[in-house]
């Protein structure tokens, strides 16, 4: 219950604040303080026939955000609670606001910021930061705890994680059109915030330290119309703390280094990875080249997800004729791994693609795509077959997508039709066994809006079919929905259904689908919601049914 009380004092000093904002407009036609925003509070049950129930029976989840100005000050805000139980002693909650008054921007609480895609991008820091970009300078610095990514052991308990600490600094010359950063990131656990746990659990969990630096820029010519953009980044990663830190007395710099920046040890390692593109755009045409280098082993604390060991080049043509009617792009590449020669095999990766857009009138038009990736894997250490492939795959992609539009003043009509073809083949010489397959997908949509009664009906059709040496697969499907709008748009309803039948040599599988949703504008501020849903499936799970309902209210001020 204490932490429930964390997210209701922002609310309560939020709805004050509005009170207030509205006590000032009253005595002044322009008022510097002014509130906007919304909360929103809702509920679900769920029930279903399943031996294991992938959700629980009830639900609730509390949601607010608002902007707040004063004078000058802006200051986002957001809270939010929800519960992932059927306990109310485990929610969770996230604040955090941004503040910003002319050149400078703070930041409070929960702050997620992208400064380099290989150094800091997205990572959630809890703690406290500023940007200040005066005129050509631009400054940004952030000190806080990081929260860190989970643990396991196989399929086990999660083990608790270190509190990490974390710090960003940036610093640079330039505006968004062209610019020239530079940046350092460092993290570190804290081993002693697992003082209590015992040795055999901190066995598992090896403290671990990062230090980043970094380099993006951005310069443009021709008034925009070239571009050329950077992003570099050196990471030294320390996997265990634990290690003894590494001693250098010959050198008094290298030792300073160590002993005060980056104290490495035997199992730290030092990576890079970098980026850059270079971009032509005109009236009818642009063309970008993109060169991506990641090597193995790079990490950083400050971006989530990397694919790492990988080399990339690419290039994407784009042209615009007959007066912007057709569209033509494509794409040409190729990546490549095992950067550090370090293993048995070298990977090489072909990729093209053409993308043709053609709208002669505004009532029709037809987009064909086609790509296609090669994909193949060289054996560098073999005594039998110097330099044979082993693997060597190929991937066609053709869709296809017209579609038709009848429009008058009372009434639109819609057809859309996609077709799409995947095919995959081994060329390998040396498998036994097949992996060749092929996909075919065909959807038909028809929309129907009838603007005097405010009222849409949808339709489709699908199609799949899969085969292969081992499984062939076919499924159809059927989906209807309505949306009818009353009481002067007040009162919204809508309704959506759909069944999906699979079959294969093995089995058969039926699945029934109806989804129910009702929305009524109490006021020009507030909007109630129900919203149902309910499935019957026979597959080879078994014969179940699925039953959720939620209601929600939504206030804006």
């Amino acid at each position: 219950m204490p932490r429930i009380k964390h997210i209701i004092w922002p609310l309560l000093l939020l709805c004050q604040l509005s009170l207030l904002a509205q006590q000032v407009d009253s005595l002044n036609k322009v008022s510097p303080v002014q509130l906007q925003g919304s909360l929103s509070v809702g509920s679900f049950v769920y029930h279903s026939t399943r031996e294991n129930n992938p959700l629980q029976p009830f639900g609730y989840s509390l949601n607010a955000n608002a902007q707040l100005r004063i004078h000058k000050w802006y200051i986002p805000i957001s809270a939010a609670l929800n519960q992932q139980g059927s306990s109310l002693s485990t929610p969770f909650n996230r604040i955090g606001v941004s503040p910003t008054y002319k050149s400078l921007r703070l930041h409070l609480g929960h702050t997620n910021l992208n400064w380099s895609p290989f150094l800091l991008n997205g990572a959630t820091v809890l703690g406290a930061g500023a940007e200040w970009t005066p005129k050509s300078i631009r400054m940004g610095i952030l000190h806080g705890r990081l929260l860190n990514r989970p643990r396991f052991i196989g399929n086990g308990p999660q083990l608790p994680t270190y509190r990490r600490n974390f710090r960003a600094y940036k610093v640079g010359l330039g505006t968004d059109q062209s610019y020239l950063d530079f940046m350092l990131v460092k993290g570190r656990d804290d081993i002693s915030s697992l003082s209590e746990e015992p040795d055999s659990v901190l066995a598992a969990i090896p403290a671990q330290e990062n230090v980043g630096i970094g380099m993006d820029s951005r310069f443009s010519f021709a008034k925009d119309r070239l571009v050329l953009k950077t992003d570099l980044a050196l990471s030294i990663f320390t996997e265990d703390l634990r290690f003894d830190t590494l001693r250098v007395e010959n050198n008094d710099f290298a030792r300073w280094v160590l002993d005060n920046v980056i104290p490495a040890n035997a199992s730290s390692n030092a990576t890079y990875a970098g980026e850059a593109e270079l971009q032509w755009r005109s009236r009818n045409f642009s063309l970008a080249g993109t060169y991506r280098r990641v090597m193995p082993e790079f990490q950083s604390f400050g971006a989530n997800y990397l694919l790492t060991d990988l080399e990339a080049i690419t290039l994407n043509p784009s042209w615009q004729l007959l007066d912007g009617k057709l569209i033509l792009g494509g794409s040409l590449g190729v990546q490549y791994n095992n950067l550090d020669d370090r293993l048995l095999a070298k990977t090489k990766r072909n990729i093209g693609g053409l993308d043709i857009n053609l709208i002669p009138a505004p009532h029709w038009g037809v987009a064909l795509q086609y790509s296609n990736f090669s994909f193949n894997q060289q054996v560098l250490l073999d005594s039998l077959r110097q330099d044979s492939f082993v693997i060597d795959q190929i991937n066609n992609n053709i869709t296809l997508a017209p579609h038709y539009s009848i429009i008058r003043d009372d009434l639109q009509q819609h057809f859309f039709l996609n077709l799409n073809y995947q095919g995959f083949r081994d060329e390998a010489v040396f498998n036994e066994l097949s992996t060749d397959n092929d996909l075919f997908l065909a959807n038909l949509n028809y929309m129907l809006y009838m603007t005097p009664l405010r009222t849409s009906i949808t339709a489709g059709v699908n199609y799949l079919r899969f085969s292969s040496e081992t499984i062939n697969q076919k499924q159809f499907g059927l989906q209807i929905g309505a949306r009818k709008a009353l009481l002067d748009d007040k009162l919204k309803l809508s309704m959506n259904g759909q069944w999906v039948k699979s079959r294969n040599e093995q089995f058969m599988a039926n699945n029934l689908m109806l989804r129910f949703g009702c929305s009524y504008r109490t006021s020009k501020m507030s909007t109630l919601t129900l919203n149902s849903f309910w499935q019957s499936s026979d597959n080879l799970i078994g014969q179940y049914t699925d039953l959720r309902a939620q209601i929600s209210y939504r206030w804006r001020w």
